[in-house]
């Protein structure tokens, strides 16, 4: 009987075994994704702006720690027949690290005796319990970071509300010493003001005057300078006249030169061609003169060879005498063609040269032209320009004139400026004055008001001090709660890591 109890304990230990494994992995994954939505929410708190950011960051480190723990509690509900102890001692392990010894020797007793003793808390009891210790210490945690969170803002807006608080109790004060300190010396001031005002006053008068008289100065040297501009420019307009004549004909100098100097080249190059022409003529009679001379004489060495020859006879002489009369008379009208070439050759070259002559005298002529019409149109710009800068000078030391009256006039208008302003202060301070002195019981109203905005102050300060000192007793006392909450929050962030990276790997 006893061992078909024991065979039965132990298939239920197996049974409950397999499903403490599903359970587990089910509890795992739905773990991890609290985790993961937990951790999520903690970086966007952290990245809150500075307002409330560590109440928020705070707040979202007890969500993760929160979400941690209900994701651990569930793990162990899904697991209610597992008999593993270290499924209970890890949903506890943030929460209650400081007891796992003394937990997992008990919870080995409970393993050996559970079976037998039906009033002894089983494994899934007691991680029920750690479960539920965990989640009570992350509520605790979340609710002592809230508590700081409140005590912080509470101690900030006292302390806006004591410096709003001082800032109104010093205008108060100011205010009132000023309305005091006029009341107590009303008749200095007011003597004080008055003769202020006069004094400005009479300043205001001078410096009116003042700029009266430099604004006729400057409108009486504008004139001058007006007058004086169309007296220079009607005095310079012969000179002016003068150089752009002097100018006109040194231009019609300068074309005269050049066009000289265009029929010199032409009457050069005329000359040249008659020399040419009448060499190449003269050269060619001359040939013709030679030729005739050197058949006369072969033609007279025939006659007189026939003559010598009886043989030729009277016939043959005749003929040679003729050849030699028609050589004669060639060779003397080959002379004439010298003569008439020489005389006709010589004469078209006395004419090109002449020609050529008469052009280079006009070319001399008008180079010395283009030279005196350059030298009038010199001295007569340097007469122009020696005048026209004189006029400018002039006209320039009264522009200058202007300019200095202008200068002094805009230091009168910034005296009458200051007197203005000087009038205006002192009336408005005599205003003021006798504001004050005529109703005394502002100045009662306001001492009033003062003294209430002291006490406010006062009360404000003392609250500061007591919420102040409140933060700081908040902060130290739950200071390991909050760290506890703190670490969670760590805790979770590093097993979503783990678990993405254990993903990324596998």
């Amino acid at each position: 009987m006893a061992d078909e109890e024991e065979t039965r304990h132990k298939q239920a230990i197996e049974s409950e075994q397999g499903s403490d494994d599903e359970a587990r992995n089910q509890g795992d994954v739905e773990a991890t994704e609290v985790t993961a939505d937990a951790t999520s929410e903690f970086a966007e708190a952290a990245d809150a702006p500075n307002g409330d950011e560590a109440e928020n960051v705070e707040a979202d480190a007890g969500a993760c720690g929160a979400a941690a723990s209900r994701a651990d509690g569930d793990a162990m509900e899904n697991a209610e027949a597992s008999a593993d102890v270290s499924e209970p001692a890890e949903a506890g392990a943030a929460a209650q690290a400081e007891h796992d010894e003394s937990d997992a020797s008990e919870q080995a007793g409970d393993a050996d005796h559970g079976e037998n003793d039906p009033g002894v808390p089983t494994l899934i009891d007691r991680a029920r319990a750690y479960a539920q210790a965990g989640g009570e210490q992350v509520a605790g945690g979340v609710a002592a970071v809230r508590e700081l969170a409140e005590a912080r803002r509470a101690h900030q807006a006292a302390r806006f509300e004591l410096e709003a608080l001082e800032r109104q109790a010093g205008e108060l004060t100011q205010e009132l010493g000023h309305r005091r300190e006029v009341e107590a010396n009303f008749d200095a001031i007011l003597a004080l003001q008055q003769r202020e005002l006069a004094e400005a006053a009479k300043q205001i008068e001078q410096a009116e005057a003042r700029c009266h008289d430099l604004e006729a100065k400057r409108s009486a040297k504008e004139d001058e300078l007006a007058a004086l501009r169309k007296r220079n420019e009607k005095a310079l307009e012969p000179y002016k006249k003068l150089a752009d004549d002097s100018r006109t004909s040194l231009s019609r100098a300068q074309a005269s030169a050049a066009e000289a100097r265009r029929a010199l080249k032409v009457a050069q190059a005329q000359a040249n061609e008659a020399q040419a022409s009448r060499d190449s003529k003269l050269q060619a009679a001359q040939r013709a003169a030679v030729s005739a001379q050197n058949k006369l004489a072969k033609l007279q060495d025939q006659l007189a060879e026939a003559r010598r020859n009886p043989s030729a006879g009277a016939r043959g002489v005749t003929s040679k005498s003729g050849e030699v009369a028609a050589a004669l008379a060639a060779l003397e009208r080959a002379r004439g063609e010298v003569t008439r070439t020489d005389q006709e050759t010589q004469q078209a070259l006395q004419i090109a040269q002449t020609h050529l002559y008469t052009q280079r005298k006009s070319l001399e002529e008008a180079e010395a032209d283009l030279e005196a019409a350059g030298s009038i149109d010199q001295a007569r710009r340097d007469e122009h320009e020696r005048l026209s800068k004189r006029a400018s000078d002039e006209e320039d030391e009264v522009s200058e004139a202007i300019l200095a009256l202008n200068g002094e006039l805009e230091e009168a208008n910034v005296e009458l400026e200051d007197a203005s302003g000087r009038s205006q202060a002192a009336a408005s301070a005599l205003e003021e004055a006798r504001e004050i002195h005529a109703h005394p019981e502002l100045t009662e109203q306001l001492a009033e008001r003062e003294s209430d905005a002291r006490a406010r102050l006062d009360e404000q300060r003392a609250l500061t001090e007591r919420l102040a000192a409140e933060e700081d007793a908040v902060r130290e006392r739950t200071q390991h709660t909050r760290m506890v909450v703190y670490a969670l929050a760590g805790a979770a962030v590093v097993i979503v890591l783990l678990v993405v990276l254990f993903a990324v790997v596998g």
